[in-house]
């Protein structure tokens, strides 16, 4: 008896030192990890600089802050200091895209199907700027470089630019349930109502009330994936976009011209008009929304064959980078853009100064790669660009008002303006009535995507630069 309990107080000791030496070993080993990580983070500099942008969730990391005597006694400086390290770190980039490998292979997991539930929220960050009106970057093409300038009407570095025009496209809330992943294309569900377009509806018939008797006033409003591409057993999760715009339509002034986009571009819709990747359509999408334009505007659009078709390979879009899918990735996107056959000019102001611009293009195509190929169609979202085409004299002049939807869009108008005042209505500060009268405009295209124009606060800002 007496062995037996000795032997097992020896066994005791024993484990007992063992899972003394563990806990040694793995305090030991996290303290060299920690101080070996704790001395790349203070070394990183010494091999060039920090990155200022998360390239896999495309946002700013947070920077040093400054230390003031109300910063620190506040607790704001050691909040900050707190983000700077979090955001910071050696490797973060790494450990992100394992962390969201790691979330996406839980469970049992579909090669076809793949479901995100919840509102899809594009850079909520953003949105929360666009109402507190925040201004807008400007940027202008150089003429002997690939870099972009920056100029924002306070200051802001000029070597986050490409970020920034990234941001600044994805800088929009979409009204949705959720966002299926069906054979390799990210598809936002539709969550539009008679109720939220009711704002829309109120700022589009406010436009005409003000300046229909100068301008003939017209609403242009797409549809999103959902509408071609949701498979039938999942139309229930999303309501018909077709129904809400056909709605839209019925409630607006008699006298707004309502343009068919969506019955143009259904029989096209196995073609190429949506990315797989990007919440965004593409250039051959927007052809066929332009052409339905020109119908309903008295217009001879120009046949598709007649524009010179370009390509800028590997794009990965806004709804890839949220989700860090691969099957998104796998199915990929290109950046397929048609060039009008006329020369125009054209110059980009920024919110609050509408008197001076500066050059820029109607395709960006010098900076346009990788995550800012969506870019190459006006080169950003500027709160006002004028373009000028010195061979149309057709008399018209147009004022388009729309988001980073309507840039591809807008590529094609030049075609047959005189001049297009390109509006973007989340971040200009001026007046579109005055604008209508100072220079003689004929035409304003309401332009929008179903998603938007049924969110409040997209509609509170167009109505409010009438």
């Amino acid at each position: 008896m007496s062995n037996s309990n000795a032997n097992l107080s020896a066994t005791t000791k024993t484990q007992k030192l063992e899972k003394r030496y563990a806990l040694y070993f793995n305090s030991i080993l996290f303290s060299v990890l920690l101080g070996f990580l704790g001395i790349l983070f203070f070394a990183s500099p010494l091999f060039g600089k920090r990155p200022q942008v998360s390239e896999s969730e495309k946002r700013k990391l947070a920077q040093m802050p400054s230390l003031s005597v109300s910063n620190f006694f506040s607790g704001k400086y050691l909040d900050s200091i707190d983000l700077y390290f979090a955001d910071n770190f050696p490797f973060r980039e790494n450990f992100v895209a394992f962390a969201f490998e790691i979330k996406q292979n839980k469970g049992i997991r579909s090669e076809e199907i793949g479901f995100y539930g919840g509102e899809i929220v594009l850079n909520p960050e953003l949105e929360e700027n666009l109402k507190n009106e925040a201004d807008s970057l400007l940027a202008a093409e150089k003429s002997t470089d690939t870099l972009r300038q920056l100029r924002l009407e306070d200051s802001t570095s000029a070597e986050n630019v490409e970020n920034e025009e990234v941001i600044a496209q994805e800088s929009e809330v979409t009204r949705s349930h959720g966002m299926l992943i069906y054979n390799g294309m990210a598809i936002q569900l539709f969550g539009g109502t008679e109720k939220t377009a009711q704002t829309f509806i109120e700022a589009s018939n406010a436009y005409y009330e003000k300046i229909g008797d100068k301008a003939t006033i017209y609403s242009l409003i797409v549809p999103i994936h959902a509408e071609f591409y949701l498979p039938d057993n999942y139309r229930k999760h999303s309501r018909s976009e077709s129904k809400n715009i056909n709605y839209i339509y019925s409630k607006l002034n008699e006298n707004i011209q309502t343009v068919s986009a969506l019955e143009e571009m259904r029989p096209h819709k196995d073609e190429y008009l949506y990315f797989n990747t990007d919440h965004h359509w593409t250039g051959l999408g927007a052809y066929y929304a332009y052409r339905a334009f020109c119908k309903t505007a008295k217009l001879s659009a120009l046949p598709l064959d007649s524009l010179e078709r370009k390509v800028i390979p590997n794009f990965l879009g806004s709804l890839y980078r949220m989700t860090r899918d691969s099957r998104l990735k796998e199915k990929g996107d290109s950046v397929v853009y048609y060039k009008i056959p006329y020369t125009t000019t054209a110059e980009a102001f920024s919110a609050t100064n509408l008197v001076k611009g500066r050059k820029c293009s109607l395709y960006s195509e010098l900076y346009a790669k990788g995550a800012n190929s969506y870019g190459v169609f006006l080169g950003a979202d500027f709160p006002m660009m004028r373009i000028d085409s010195p061979q149309i004299q057709t008399g018209r002049r147009a004022i388009i008002l729309k988001n980073s939807y309507g840039n591809p869009f807008t590529t094609y108008l030049p075609a047959h303006f005189e001049k297009v005042f390109v509006i973007d209505y989340r971040y200009f500060k001026g007046s579109i009535s005055k604008l209508v009268e100072e220079h003689d405009i004929t035409d304003v295209i309401l332009f929008n995507v179903s998603s938007l124009a049924n969110t409040t606060s997209h509609a509170r800002l167009l109505k409010k630069i009438l």
